[in-house]
């Protein structure tokens, strides 16, 4: 099995340490958006891994693993 790995970088405001593991939990605040705790549920079912890598003020970069099957 072949792993890729992907990278999205965003030029936002960035995220602070202390809310980057928060950020993929559903209903945190009001202003959360349900989009990257739906997404980490699909890659938790499929195995698979994201994370971000941010520092406040310096915007963010996501990124997840999938597989990839590898020819027979």
């Amino acid at each position: 099995m072949v792993y890729s790995s992907y990278q999205l970088s965003v030029n936002r405001p960035g995220i602070a340490p202390e809310y980057q593991g928060k950020i993929f939990e559903r209903d945190q605040t009001e202003n959360t958006d349900i989009g990257l705790s739906i997404v980490k549920k699909i890659l938790d079912n499929q195995g698979e891994r994201i994370w971000i890598e941010s520092r406040s003020g310096e915007g963010a970069s996501f990124y997840f693993t999938w597989h990839k099957n590898s020819p027979s």
